[in-house]
């Protein structure tokens, strides 16, 4: 298992998360490869969350575990008030990246 911190921007959030790989049986056969995103709750970040749990996630073939913006060191760019809709769009953008 290989665990890799990653930061990058998207339009509206600094983003920040981290990617657990694992070498994979399926993937290993030619398999498409197995993906998972795990999102905390509020007020701690994603790794304080989910870290622990991800070593013994390797039937996935990744793991991402996001920091929401406002938690961790993710960020929105711009300052307005927090919602829902900002968070999943935060969400969706981090997919699409």
């Amino acid at each position: 298992m290989e665990k890799h911190q990653i930061n990058f921007n998207t339009a509206s959030c600094a983003q920040h998360g981290w990617l657990y790989q694992y070498p994979s049986f399926y993937t290993l056969n030619g398999s498409a490869p197995r993906r998972l995103v795990m999102l905390h709750g509020a007020g701690v970040p994603g790794d304080t969350t989910w870290g622990y749990i991800a070593n013994y996630l390797d039937a996935w073939d990744e793991v991402l575990i996001l920091d929401w913006a406002g938690m961790g060191h993710s960020t929105f760019l711009q300052q307005s008030p927090v919602s829902l809709s900002r968070y999943s769009v935060q969400l969706w953008e981090v997919l699409e990246a």
